[in-house]
């Protein structure tokens, strides 16, 4: 059939909306496709919630485990690990694995939690495409936190970039803002019982993406710990800065090897100018403005010395000691996080008096920056809104499976409100959404008529998403 994506372009899809996936799983929605699967929306009759799917389609004549059945390998490695140590109540560092299953009409399918918004997406509505000091600091604590545990199991994640995080909260933690890494594709094994895989003689293949990789990866070298630390450090200044040099070249190039070359190229001018800088002695400036880099997007060209000039001292630290890891070095996690933990201290009151919040509110600063200005407060204190003109606002978390059944069941007229158990994240603040769910009940004559599509959660978004919302490839 003829599918039209959000990006209006017509393409064939074997899967359509309603489709039923290995008897289980039914297509609400596409989100976007990768390198070898496609990705979509879904709900989960067998658990009752929403998932993302990704499904690669094997061709015929196919023998082969395929590249979707080997990521799931890792994800379920590493969701499972999870579940050990902290339980199944909370998501941590990467999204839970549900499922693999093989479908003889579609493919293989891996079925896991459905997130929120990735960062370049995030980047892509931000004020000139940056992010405040403060909030790269709170990202860079989590995405060292989820890479480590990744490196902890004897893994490389090896494809670090904006679409490869995905936002969401954690509820358990009065909705903090969390980040979390997706996408196993590219990732491989580098230790095993402990002990770190020995490097491949000679060059290798080339793994990952080539404005996100490390300058290691990009001459062909076998990666190690130190570079996905290293494609963690250009993620960061692509959101602080507004652009990596190498990103704005006009024009670009139209072959991809001499792409490559110059990406290649540009990075070495930027590490060379980062150890010049060490050397000479990185001065430890207070942060007086919101943002990093030139205010004019005109001016967001920026050559490898300038570059590095508008970097603070934690960013500019953190990279010169990944850089000088050996390959078989493990990493000091605590001492990157604490350059991240000191970036975002530096930058927390200028980030709380730009959003006219108190200090001790820097959490729901946060949350104003990464979600947009129009923040649904309601969704974010008590997980849910039944305001039709907040549902644009709700993609960066989920409301609680529970409480759609039982709001649903309010709208149709088969429970009382009072026995409506209020997803309570803040002690004393679920009167509020009570007395907005009273109002409903009054000013709505016929709630059997209201269409669950203006539930939140209910409310499908297939017209709306795209492939870098989706926060996988």
């Amino acid at each position: 059939m003829s599918f039209q994506n959000p990006n209006g372009i017509q393409q064939d899809r074997t899967i359509k909306i309603g489709s039923v996936i290995a008897k289980r799983f039914e297509v609400k929605a596409y989100l976007g496709r990768g390198a070898f699967s496609e990705i979509f929306s879904a709900y989960d009759r067998k658990d009752r919630m929403r998932v993302a799917l990704k499904v690669e389609k094997k061709r015929q004549g196919d023998n082969y485990d395929g590249r979707l059945n080997r990521e799931s390998h890792h994800h379920k490695l590493l969701s499972e690990a999870i579940m050990q140590k902290h339980g199944n109540e909370e998501s941590k560092f990467i999204p839970k694995f549900l499922a693999f299953l093989a479908d003889n009409d579609y493919g293989d399918v891996m079925a896991m939690e459905q997130l929120g918004r990735d960062l370049s997406k995030v980047r892509k509505h931000a004020k000139d495409h940056k992010l405040s000091y403060a909030t790269i600091g709170l990202l860079g604590q989590q995405m060292i936190d989820n890479i480590k545990f990744v490196h902890d199991h004897g893994l490389l994640h090896r494809d670090l970039k904006p679409h490869n995080i995905v936002l969401g909260t954690q509820t358990n933690n009065d909705n903090k803002t969390t980040a979390y890494l997706v996408d196993f594709g590219l990732s491989k094994v580098q230790a095993r019982n402990g002990n770190i895989v020995p490097p491949i003689a000679g060059k290798v293949s080339f793994r990952g993406t080539a404005a996100y990789a490390s300058y290691r990866a990009m001459d062909l070298d076998d990666q190690s710990y130190r570079d996905d630390l290293e494609g963690i450090f250009y993620v960061l200044c692509d959101l602080l800065v507004g652009g990596l040099p190498w990103r704005k070249v006009h024009p670009k190039p139209e072959n991809p090897v001499d792409r490559d070359k110059m990406i290649k190229s540009s990075k070495h001018d930027v590490i060379r100018e980062i150890i010049d800088v060490v050397k000479r002695g990185v001065k430890n400036k207070n942060l007086t403005t919101l943002y990093c880099g030139p205010k004019q997007k005109e001016s967001r060209l920026l050559n490898a010395r300038q570059f590095v000039k508008e970097l603070p001292y934690e960013m500019v630290n953190f990279f010169y000691d990944v850089y000088s890891l050996k390959y078989d070095d493990i990493p000091d996690y605590e001492k990157l996080k604490g350059y991240m933990k000191d970036l975002q201290d530096k930058g927390a009151e200028t980030l709380c008096r730009n959003w006219r919040v108190e200090l001790d509110e820097l959490e729901r600063a946060h949350s104003y920056e990464l979600f947009g200005r129009k923040f649904c407060d309601y969704y974010y204190h008590y997980g849910m809104c039944i305001n039709p003109e907040c549902h644009d606002l709700h993609s960066h978390t989920q409301v609680p499976d529970n409480l759609i059944s039982q709001l649903y069941q309010f709208y149709i007229g088969k429970v009382p409100i009072n026995d409506i158990k209020i997803h309570k994240l803040n002690n004393g603040r679920e009167g509020g959404l009570k007395r907005q769910l009273e109002e409903q009940e009054r000013t709505d004559s016929s709630p059997q008529r209201r269409k669950i599509e203006t539930i939140p959660g209910k409310r499908e978004q297939s017209e709306e998403r795209t492939n870098e919302e989706s926060g996988v490839e």
